[in-house]
């Protein structure tokens, strides 16, 4: 089971918890502990997506030209320094 499949697990069983028991704060709490699972989803969902690439706009565009393979698109780890390039 993967880290998202037991956070969905959890979230979904914390809601049906929480409609289930009559104490405010106990279902008030468990809809809390829902939303960071669901909010913890995401944020591993962000994190599994590929890396966003850096590539000169015109460099997929003239790939016919004959040198295709050096205008490859390389892998960015800092948003920021994609933005300066």
């Amino acid at each position: 089971m993967s880290k998202i499949e037991y956070l969905q697990e959890q979230a979904a069983r914390a809601e049906r918890l929480a409609k289930s028991v009559m104490d405010a704060l106990t279902a008030q709490r468990l809809q809390s502990f829902a939303a960071a699972c669901r909010q913890e989803i995401k944020t591993q969902a962000e994190n599994e997506r590929p890396q966003e690439t850096a590539c000169h706009p015109f460099a997929t565009e003239n790939a016919e030209d004959g040198d295709a393979g050096l205008h490859q698109e390389l892998p960015v780890a800092n948003k920021k320094v994609a933005e300066l390039i």
